[in-house]
């Protein structure tokens, strides 16, 4: 009998020895099994956050939390937590595929009522362009409150009183342009020079220019005709390149490039025959690494656009003086050789004068009163950058400015009865400001899968005594693309 008990003892070891080595093998199994579906998920969910099938995806980021997509605010120096104080900032986006459209929408505070505030994605690498895009601009806010107001879509026309019923009406009547400010808006005006008279002979700009750079001229019986003296400084390894683009109307018209040909001293000629009369905007697009030596043309008429950067470079002994009808003027160096007080005067009767002492390297320095219509600026040296928000001119002959008055940060509404304004004003939810602004993404620029932003607040600056800024709440982007089936459907029809 004891011999049976230890038998059937021995019996239900073993079963219950099997039955847990069953288990085992199965909890290893089913262990094994959902590693390997979580795996297959990661990949797909991976892979399908790379691929985004139906080709729109949106990322937030509130600054409390890390993103994986957009990129923190920089640089420290221009920032306080998430408030910048200092202009511009910047923030990357990183996109997993190629996107056409993207909307961005920020959400913000500006208790010091700074006038403007503008978001925009890098273009062109090569000279730093951004297309920009309103956020907010005080300025139309506080006309909205008092001024007739249509809309048309996002574009706006303000009338100090009402005039006009649509805005179809006001391109048709065409106002004085003096009567107009934009804002964010290409107004076509006749502009003439009444009293316009070709040159004679050529003439030769000889203060060497840094990098990119825009003027306006004018023509009227002539030829457009410039040649530009190029010098390659070979700073780097890279290719450096020049293009010259002429606009006419705002509308691309010609465009000639200069290539990298290992040389130090290159030259490009511009020729246009039999052109209407008008105003034509040329754009010089190069890096820092090239000098334009001289520019050699027919045209009296030409002035700087935003920005004048004086090449180093005083072994060419041409005046470095220039007339402006900028507001305010911004200016700083990198070249401790440079430093000095820079003299402003009044062009007509000497009156009034003001000195901008540039006295540190990496330093802008902008002038502290408004400016008269037109100011001499006499320079100390060279290897400085001059900004502003007017045109610059190396000769008082040589200024005019064709330009409609525009809604910026300087604005006064003084003689302006109308303002046309492709601009939308944020909306406020408990003390916080959210706007959006649209951007085409199809030619900006990316680099290793990321696009740059740019957050712009002109004239705000970090290393002054005045505690303002604007506080980031949260960034958010819609991108829009083509889908799988938009792709697939294009290649079996051959377009690509």
């Amino acid at each position: 009998m004891e011999h049976i008990t230890r038998n059937i003892l021995l019996d239900v070891i073993c079963y219950v020895f099997h039955v847990m080595c069953y288990l085992m093998i199965s909890i290893r199994l089913k262990i094994r099994i959902a590693w390997i579906v979580a795996l297959i998920a990661t990949i797909f969910w991976l892979g399908w956050q790379y691929v985004i099938p139906g080709g729109q995806v949106s990322y937030v980021k509130d600054f409390k939390h890390y993103s994986d997509f957009i990129g923190n605010l920089t640089p420290a120096d221009r920032l306080s937590g998430q408030k910048i104080i200092g202009d511009p900032a910047y923030f990357s986006l990183r996109v997993p595929r190629r996107f056409e459209s993207a909307k961005l929408s920020v959400k913000f505070k500006n208790p010091d009522k700074l006038p403007m505030i503008e978001a925009g994605v890098l273009k062109d690498k090569r000279v730093w362009q951004y297309d920009l895009q309103p956020l907010e601009n005080t300025a139309i806010d506080d006309l909205l409150k008092s001024w007739s107001v249509l809309w048309e879509d996002d574009v706006m026309l303000l009338q100090r009183e009402k005039k006009y019923s649509s805005i179809k009406d006001f391109l048709k009547a065409k106002p004085q342009a003096s009567e107009v400010a934009v804002y964010n808006y290409d107004y076509q005006t006749d502009f003439t020079l009444k009293d316009y008279r070709p040159a004679k002979a050529t003439s030769t700009i000889c203060r060497p220019l840094l990098g990119a750079y825009q003027f306006y001229t004018y023509i009227k019986d002539e030829d457009l005709s410039f040649d530009f003296s190029f010098q390659d400084l070979n700073k780097n390894n890279d290719s450096d390149p020049a293009d010259v683009l002429v606009y006419y109307q705002d509308q691309q018209i010609a465009e000639e490039h200069l290539a990298d040909d290992g040389s130090s001293g290159r030259n490009l000629k511009l020729f246009l025959a039999d052109m209407p009369e008008g105003v034509y905007k040329i754009s010089v697009r190069a890096n820092n690494d090239i000098i334009t030596r001289t520019i050699t043309t027919k045209q009296s008429k030409l002035a700087f656009i935003n920005r004048l950067d004086l090449a180093s470079a005083p072994e060419v002994s041409c005046g470095r003086n220039f007339v402006t009808n900028s507001r305010k003027i911004q200016a700083m160096t990198t070249l401790a050789g440079s430093l000095g007080e820079i003299k402003i005067h009044q062009m007509i009767g000497k009156a009034f004068s003001e000195i901008l002492n540039l006295n540190e390297t990496y330093k802008q320095f902008e002038t502290l009163q408004s400016l008269p219509a037109l100011s001499e600026v006499v320079v100390p040296s060279d290897g400085i950058t001059f900004s502003g928000d007017g045109l610059f001119a190396f000769s008082e002959n040589q200024f005019f400015d064709p330009r409609i008055k525009k809604v910026d940060r300087n604005f006064s509404a003084e003689g302006v009865n109308y303002v046309l304004a492709r601009y939308v004003p944020p909306t406020d939810k408990n003390g916080w400001l959210t706007a959006t602004a649209n951007f085409d993404l199809t030619n900006a620029y990316k680099e290793k899968g990321k696009h740059s932003f740019m957050i712009s607040i002109p004239g705000l600056r970090a290393d002054d005594s005045v505690n303002n800024g604007v506080e980031i709440g949260e960034i958010k982007f819609e991108l829009k693309g083509r889908s799988v089936w938009e792709k697939m459907e294009r290649i079996l029809n051959f377009q690509f």
